[in-house]
């Protein structure tokens, strides 16, 4: 996170004393794929394992300021992922977990009138977990809901084509960790209390 923030802060110096206001306006739709590392109990050590689950994302973005050599942005990056699994050995824990992030942030694009544009975004907000309505038991869940802080950090590259139906049509590759500051609620206690959560994705970008 130190890395990041000192990027950040670069970035205003990049766009330098020919920066200038920007109502540049995005709208990423994009597919992906969330990655959670595995987790384990605290008690006797039982390994709880997650799928990888498919994930939807909008993110909003507009520009603040713009230079020759990078600009500026703000953004809101909105994902969901439905559909992981959860395995364990440890028979009270939920088998299903979806999640959901919601995390404001600052980007920096490099190279921003090029066709090709590398960017790095850091930002902070809102994490959701959902687990499933039952355990592994069979026996109702009586926790499946919790709210937590969320950190997010990432990088990415954007690709302007051409393409032009309505707006401005373009590309997008990402790769963000949406770092959890709590776990989803396990029943049982877990060694952990944090969580990364990893998302690669791409899609459409819609300017105007």
């Amino acid at each position: 996170m130190r890395i990041v923030r000192r990027a950040l802060l670069v970035s205003v110096l990049l766009v330098g004393s020919s920066a200038i206001a920007q109502s540049h306006n995005e709208l990423g739709l994009l597919l992906g794929v969330e990655s959670i590392p595995d987790h384990s109990t605290s008690s006797t050590s039982f390994p709880i394992g997650f799928s990888r689950s498919s994930s939807l994302q909008v993110t909003y973005a507009r520009g603040l300021l713009t230079g020759d050599k990078a600009a500026l942005l703000i953004e809101v990056p909105v994902v969901a992922s439905p559909s992981h699994s959860v395995t364990s050995t440890a028979r009270n824990t939920p088998v299903s977990l979806a999640t959901l992030y919601a995390t404001p942030g600052l980007r920096l694009l490099i190279a921003p009138d090029r066709a090709l544009s590398p960017w790095i975004s850091a930002g902070g907000g809102y994490g959701f977990f959902e687990n499933s309505e039952k355990l592994a038991s069979g026996v109702p869940n009586p926790d499946r809901f919790r709210s937590t802080g969320a950190l997010q950090f990432g990088g990415g590259l954007d690709f302007k084509t051409p393409l032009h139906i309505l707006f401005p049509i373009g590309f997008r590759a990402e790769l963000r960790d949406f770092y959890t500051l709590d776990t989803p609620n396990f029943i049982t206690t877990v060694r952990e209390n944090h969580q990364h959560n990893v998302i690669a994705s791409g899609g459409l970008v819609l300017r105007w």
